[in-house]
């Protein structure tokens, strides 16, 4: 859940929120581990006999100051991951 408070520009960092890089309009959820802030973009998959999967497209950020502060800013709470039958990994320094 975005944070109201964050209406276009970062007064602390200076930063638009559309050049945040874990955030875009793909992006279903949003938490943080250890090491990364995670954007998960869940979608479905069908193999055409009625077999349905849920697909989860992972892109890991390194945390880094500024990920870190403007992911405090944006968010109200930390996320947990939505779990799904399959994912696909990307990893951004």
């Amino acid at each position: 859940m975005i944070s109201e408070e964050f209406e276009g520009l970062c007064e602390i960092c200076g930063v638009d929120i559309d050049d945040v890089d874990f955030v875009n309009e793909d992006t279903t959820n949003v938490y943080r581990t250890e090491e990364f802030i995670v954007s998960q973009h869940i979608c479905f998959s069908s193999d055409g006999l009625g077999t349905t999967r849920i697909l989860s497209e992972d892109t890991y950020y390194y945390r880094t100051k500024l990920r870190d502060l403007l992911y405090e800013k944006l968010f109200v709470n930390d996320g947990k991951r939505v779990h799904a039958s399959m994912f696909v990994r990307t990893y951004i320094e």
